[in-house]
């Protein structure tokens, strides 16, 4: 999955993916692996915003008044 290609001329929202039901998703202040936690977003999210960039590895998204960095490892293009 290629997020950059996604983004460009649209704004596709995503979903939360491959985190477990009972764990969430982790929002970094700017990409990177020694990033501070800065919140924490839902297995179960859907409606992620993209609000910056996206490539492989990481992607700027807004939810629910939380705005930072999360791994796009961890978030797909939501299904209709």
């Amino acid at each position: 999955l290629h997020l950059t290609s996604t983004l460009r001329g649209c704004r596709k929202r995503f979903q939360v993916s491959g985190v477990a039901l009972w764990g969430a998703l982790d929002v970094m202040d700017y990409p990177g692996p020694d990033a501070a936690i800065i919140g924490h977003i839902p297995a179960y999210a859907t409606g992620l915003v993209p609000i910056g960039g996206c490539d492989k590895d990481w992607c700027h998204v807004r939810y629910l008044g939380i705005a930072g960095w999360v791994s796009a490892r961890f978030i797909e293009p939501m299904r209709r």
